[in-house]
């Protein structure tokens, strides 16, 4: 963003004319006003040190000729100061026909005894004069002028006009034969004259044309007329236009041209004006209508009130020089980051330096219901805050502060994980608003202030597949005016765990057991069989002992110790092999197992004959079985066996198949693996390990 400075009259001005501007080097300017691309020669007008303190004017109108006279376009640049030691006439600028002038030298000039302009333009030819650059100041004196016989286009795209308020006259005056149009720069009156006029003859058509830049001038002025048309005042105008039928093309660009002006008529209590600076004051400034420039008062560098603008291009400056006091009062600040915390907020009243109270009061804007109050609002929404300062001192000046924003507070549902086995009933779901809890409430609310109806949940799975399952909503959460939802609006997961679930649930509670499994409670309680099955073994005794009972085995058999010793370790499990069904494999099996028709049965070797573990293992239509080498089958009991040249211990049912899974047996629970994994085998017992969060020893038996 560009931003430009205009400085007072006086030292001031002058010292920063001088430094700011200094000559241009380089030798080749490219002019980009021509109708093609030419070469335009440098002039630098600064006096050498060694010439005599008079007629400098002549001096320079003299480089200026000489150059013109051998160039066809010129660019001056350079510093000079005119005064009444030096200078008593205008620098008299002719232009031959066909030839150019870009000016970017910056001349302040301070004399003070007569009306000549510091520029006096001249030419016989429609010819263009360019100010691109530079600074031109005056105290009493206009700064440009045309003579009334010439053909001249005055063109402004850059630089800066300064006239003060001791002069009587336009800083521009036109009333030759030609064009004007400004499209850059600033030109900045604060003569009690129009800032430009215009008098062109009534012969020849004009064109009056300003499509940017910045044109000020300080007066009793009329925003309605701002420029006046000859049906009005001149006095009261920014512009002047004597003879407006000789012009039948006016064209101002409201969107891109920044006429701006001051009307005078606010006066603090003695007499003076007084405005309030940091953007909160326009009163009396006026721009052209429709004009899209932004002004607000604003405090200069010499302390007195400056007009601060910021164009539709984004172009901003300070305008100084006007003789008007500014209090620059430091209002508060309104807060950025409010959010809902069910207290009023906003920003605290103060007294100015008349010692008068400012309150402030708060609008609801935007769609915010609350009409005007001084009491700071509570609820989420947005405020306009405004105060109206005291008559007495800046006639009851209204002030926009801005816009308070109160935030909605976001929170989050967070429901309670839970865990539960592959097909197991899925947990209740939240069914009212004390079974879950709301993070980020105020203090006092609830989750009913937060929320403004019970949210349906649901799990996301069936629970038939393993994995972690976030808790959602099958509908969108309705909030309250004052909450919103959070990064996260839910926490909560369901965690299917890839085992069946036991037979019972949490121990030491009764289990309603899975059809066909025997209706046993939870570890640690009294086994209880289904109906018709004994709670104790079939009369006859066990093949093998139970768990924990040493294991005498058979003359030449292997040798195997008690559950937890084993053989070989349980951490190797294999997929069984199968082989070829054999009838002579269940000849000894009663015929009660066979009564529902006719089974196949897949064998899988187990331990080679000699051994009483020597056998084979038989998949039929219910499950695995164990036949003997002498056609006999273990059942209602533990049994020692090798599989795949690996020894575990395997319990059978009253019909002699293989259980699986947790097994209330002898009053103690035990876990049979349900299916072959990685060294763990189908049906073998777990031990001296955790399953399913419950620890079995060296024996097998839950730890309880």
């Amino acid at each position: 963003m560009k931003k430009t400075k205009l400085q007072t009259i006086g030292a001031l001005l002058l010292s920063c004319c001088l430094l700011a501007t200094s000559p241009i080097s380089s030798p080749g300017i490219i002019s980009s006003y021509a109708a093609g691309s030419v070469a335009s020669y440098q002039l630098d007008i600064t006096p050498p040190a060694t010439l005599p303190t008079v007629d400098l004017d002549d001096y320079i109108t003299l480089k200026i000729q000489d150059a013109l006279l051998h160039h066809n376009e010129i660019t001056v640049v350079g510093t000079a100061e005119l005064n009444n030691s030096n200078c008593d006439n205008p620098i008299v600028i002719d232009i031959p026909n066909g030839k150019k002038v870009i000016w970017m030298a910056s001349v302040h000039n301070s004399t003070t005894y007569n009306y000549n302009p510091t520029l006096l333009l001249r030419s016989n030819d429609r010819v263009d004069f360019v100010i691109a650059g530079g600074t031109l100041s005056s105290v009493e004196r206009p700064l440009v002028s045309t003579d009334a016989f010439s053909y001249l286009n005055l063109i402004i795209t850059g630089g800066n006009i300064y006239l003060s308020d001791q002069s009587a006259d336009n800083a521009i005056s036109l009333s030759g034969y030609g064009d004007f149009r400004m499209s850059g720069g600033t030109v900045i009156s604060h003569s009690s004259e129009p800032a430009i006029r215009v008098s062109p003859p009534p012969t020849d058509p004009y064109d009056f044309e300003i499509t940017g830049g910045v044109l000020y001038r300080q007066g009793s002025k009329n925003g309605a007329n701002v420029i006046d048309d000859g049906t009005g005042n001149p006095d009261n105008n920014v512009i002047q236009i004597d003879n407006v039928g000789a012009i039948p093309n006016v064209n101002i660009d409201a969107s891109r041209a920044n006429i701006i002006t001051w009307d005078e008529n606010s006066y603090d209590a003695d007499g003076n004006p007084r405005y309030i600076g940091g953007g909160h004051d326009k009163r009396h400034i006026l721009t052209y209508s429709g004009s899209s420039t932004h002004v607000s008062w604003t405090v200069g560098s010499d302390g007195l009130a400056a007009i601060s603008y910021v164009t539709a291009s984004g172009e901003s400056g300070v305008i100084e020089g006007i003789h008007a006091a500014t209090d620059n009062i430091s209002f508060p600040t309104i807060p950025t980051n409010a959010v809902y915390d069910n207290s009023g907020q906003g920003v605290n009243n103060f007294v100015d330096d008349y010692s008068d109270p400012v309150n402030f009061e708060y609008t609801g804007v935007n769609g915010t219901n609350y009409p005007t109050s001084s009491i700071k609002p509570v609820n989420a929404g947005e405020y306009k805050v405004t105060t109206t300062l005291s008559a007495n001192n800046y006639g009851s000046l209204p002030v926009t502060l801005g816009i308070l924003t109160i935030a909605k507070r976001p929170v989050t549902i967070q429901v309670a994980d839970q865990t539960i086995h592959k097909d197991a009933a899925l947990p209740a779901l939240p069914q009212s608003f004390a079974d879950f809890t709301v993070q980020n409430l105020v203090a006092g609310d609830t989750a009913q202030d937060a929320l403004a109806a019970l949210p349906t949940f649901t799990w996301n799975t069936d629970g038939h597949t393993p994995g972690t399952f976030a808790v959602t909503t099958t509908a969108p959460i309705a909030y309250t005016d004052n909450y919103e939802e959070a990064t996260n609006a839910i926490t909560g997961t369901l965690t299917v765990l890839s085992t069946t679930a036991p037979a019972a649930t949490t121990p030491g509670t009764p289990a309603t057991p899975a059809p066909g499994t025997p209706a046993v409670t939870a570890p640690g309680a009294t086994a209880v069989t289904t109906p018709g099955a004994p709670a104790t073994p079939a009369p006859g005794t066990p093949a093998v002992t139970a768990p924990g009972a040493p294991a005498t085995p058979a003359p030449g058999a292997t040798a195997v110790t008690t559950p937890g010793a084993p053989a070989g370790t349980g951490a190797g499990i294999a997929t069984p092999s199968t082989a070829t069904p054999s009838t002579a494999g269940v000849s000894g099996r009663s015929n009660s197992r066979r009564s529902g028709g006719s089974v196949s049965y897949i064998g899988r070797a187990a331990k080679s004959s000699g051994s009483h573990m020597s056998g084979v293992w038989i998949l039929d239509s219910k499950g695995w079985w164990f036949k003997y080498s002498d056609g006999s089958y273990p059942k209602y009991t533990w049994a020692r066996l090798m599989y795949n040249n690996k020894i575990d211990w395997y319990y059978f049912d009253a019909e002699g198949y293989m259980k699986e899974g947790w097994q209330m047996i002898n009053d103690k629970w035990y876990f049979l693996y349900e299916r072959t994994e990685g060294s763990v085998i189908h049906g073998a017992m777990a031990y001296d390990t955790t399953i399913d969060g419950y620890r079995v020893d060296s024996k097998g038996a839950w730890i309880q």
